[in-house]
């Protein structure tokens, strides 16, 4: 890094991807589909009170620039993904000014699994505090 004070910044913003996810992952899935995963992870929204929280927008051209994947691959991989539980996907498609446009919206569903652990372990927690 040649600015510093610029890296620093940056270092302080981050994905995070449990230990859990990584070590039952990071061999099953493919180098492409790894790769695709942890763009959607470092695009997706994680602040709390958002509507959009685990969640990102991304274009396959995006994909493509920030994974190296090659474009017409990029539906295979993220089929793998949506296999493996990791993520949920949608195309929406929408007509404005006469011309058809879509989105790509993506979901981090491991997000979910970690929200439901963390519910189990407080309610059990509660039980044995009884």
């Amino acid at each position: 890094c040649q600015n510093l004070p610029e890296c620093i910044g940056f270092l302080s913003l981050y994905a995070q991807i449990p230990f859990f996810i990584v070590d039952k992952y990071i061999r099953p899935l493919s180098m492409p589909a790894l790769k695709i995963f942890l763009a959607i992870n470092r695009h997706s929204v994680f602040k709390k009170r958002s509507n959009h929280y685990g969640r990102c927008f991304l274009k396959h051209d995006q994909i493509r620039e920030i994974s190296g994947t090659h474009k017409k691959k990029i539906s295979k991989y993220l089929h793998e993904l949506e296999d493996a539980g990791l993520i949920e996907f949608q195309n929406h498609q929408y007509m404005k000014n006469g011309e058809f446009r879509s989105y790509n919206f993506y979901s981090i569903t491991w997000r979910k699994i970690v929200d439901r652990l963390k519910i189990a372990a407080s309610k059990r927690e509660k039980e044995d505090g009884k």
